[in-house]
């Protein structure tokens, strides 16, 4: 059986040849800024690499790319109408206190 987690070596490198290495910077930036990033936000940020399977493995992306605090980031996803299940990844603590907070971020984000 093929295992079913991704490794952020070829993650890493695989998105650096296609979108380059400014999407990861990117991320941080918009988890620092607006403690959340959602699915296919940036490349790196799919359906497969944002299950708690990979989540590890995302932190370590965060890290290498200047997030700290990767302890603080909390995985959750959020059935959106006509869209299913989408994923995010959220830091609680200023803008978002409550579930509920994040539920809504998703769903206006996915509903654009």
């Amino acid at each position: 059986m093929e295992e079913n987690t991704i490794d952020p070596e070829k993650i890493i490198a695989d998105i650096k040849e296609e979108y380059g290495e400014d999407v990861f910077y990117e991320a941080v930036y918009e988890l620092t800024e607006n403690e959340i990033v959602f699915e296919g936000q940036f490349p790196f940020l799919d359906n497969g690499t944002m299950r708690d399977r990979n989540f590890e493995a995302q932190k370590e992306i965060f890290k290498r790319y200047g997030y700290q605090e990767v302890e603080d980031i909390t995985n959750l996803a959020f059935e959106v109408t006509e869209q299913g299940w989408m994923h995010c990844f959220v830091v609680f603590g200023d803008r978002f206190n409550e579930i509920e907070d994040v539920k809504k971020a998703v769903i206006s984000y996915f509903s654009k």
